[in-house]
């Protein structure tokens, strides 16, 4: 740690090299105190960096989620409306069938009235 003295050095020699020996001790001091001040503000920046780093990755999570839902939202739609076109198609099955009756109804109908008016004529 100390510098070496020599045993024979004067008193006064002794007196440089300790007074050399407190200085380089202080302006360590000085420096760790520097760093530890350094340090503190680091550890916060460090803390804040981490909470947003969670933050970001819960937003990721929520936005991922809600990504899942619009999909999901989507294909039910998708298939509601493949559901609803078969419906239709179905009721468009039975107009025409309806359509198709409801002509062979009437010239049944008209058949009817012509036999009862041949009928009535004869």
């Amino acid at each position: 740690m100390g510098m070496r003295t020599k045993e024979n050095q004067s008193p006064l020699g002794k007196v440089d090299n300790l007074s050399m020996e407190l200085q380089r001790l202080e302006t360590e001091t000085k420096e760790k105190d520097l760093l530890s001040g350094l340090m503190e503000p680091a550890n916060d920046l460090k803390k804040e960096l981490n909470l947003r780093n969670e933050l970001r990755d819960q937003l990721l999570r929520r936005e991922e989620l809600h990504q899942q839902r619009l999909i999901s939202i989507k294909h039910s739609n998708n298939e509601r409306k493949a559901l609803q076109l078969e419906e239709l198609k179905k009721l468009q099955d039975l107009k025409s069938t309806n359509v198709f009756l409801f002509t062979k109804l009437k010239k049944v109908q008209t058949c009817r009235q012509e036999l009862k008016h041949s009928l009535v004529n004869t």
